[in-house]
C-alpha cells in the first residue's frame, strides 16, 4: 500500500504469486560532491588578503577530511571550487566522481593547487556548471564561509533535482575569527 503503480516489478510479481515492488535504495551507490567556496562573502569581488586565508584555508582542509573519510568508505567522490589555479589561468577546479586511492590522490592534489583566488562568484559557479550537470542522487557538501538566499535557491533547484544539500563551515570559522 502506498507503493505507485509503476514501481510494480511485474516479472518477480508473476513469480512469487503476490504483489512485489521494486526497491529505490538511494544508498546503494552513494555519491559525495565536495564544493568549496572561496569567498569570504557573497560582495567580495578582490582577492583574499593573507590575514584573511585562515578560515578558507580550513574549509579545504575539511574538504580533505571528508574526501579522506569517502576513501575510505568506498564512497565515489567528486570535488569542484569557484577558484583559479593561478591569476592568469581561468580553468576551473574540478575532480569528476570516482574512488579509490589513485582518484583520492588526484583529488588532494586539485585541493594543493588551487589559489584563493575567485574565478567566478559562488552562485554563478553552481548555475552554470553544477546545475546544468544534471547531477542526481548525489549528497553535496557546500563548504562556504557564508550562506544567502541566491545560495538556498541553487540549493534548492539542486534538492528538486534529487540531491541532499548540506552546509558546512560557518559556525567553525565565526569561532576561529572570534578568536582572533
Amino acid at each position: 500500500p502506498g507503493d505507485p503503480l509503476r514501481d510494480v516489478h511485474w516479472g518477480a510479481t508473476a513469480h512469487m504469486s503476490q504483489i512485489m515492488v521494486k526497491s529505490h535504495d538511494y544508498t546503494a551507490n552513494p555519491k559525495l560532491y565536495l564544493l568549496v567556496n572561496v569567498q569570504r562573502r557573497e560582495d567580495q569581488w578582490d582577492e583574499v588578503a593573507p590575514e584573511q586565508e585562515q578560515p578558507l584555508e580550513e574549509l579545504i582542509s575539511l574538504a580533505a577530511t571528508y574526501a579522506a573519510w569517502a576513501r575510505d568508505n568506498g564512497v565515489d567522490t567528486a570535488f569542484g571550487c569557484n577558484a583559479r589555479l593561478d591569476k592568469l589561468d581561468d580553468r576551473g577546479i574540478s575532480v569528476p566522481f570516482g574512488g579509490g586511492e589513485g582518484h583520492y590522490q588526484q583529488m588532494m592534489a586539485a585541493m594543493a593547487r588551487l589559489r584563493l583566488l575567485r574565478r567566478r562568484s559562488f552562485p554563478a559557479y553552481l548555475e552554470e556548471e553544477i546545475l546544468p550537470s544534471g547531477i542526481t542522487g548525489a549528497d553535496l557538501v557546500i563548504l562556504s564561509l557564508y550562506w544567502s538566499p541566491k545560495l538556498e535557491q541553487c540549493a534548492q533547484r539542486l534538492r528538486l533535482m534529487g540531491n541532499s544539500v548540506t552546509w558546512q563551515g560557518a559556525q567553525e570559522v565565526q569561532a576561529y575569527e572570534a578568536e582572533a
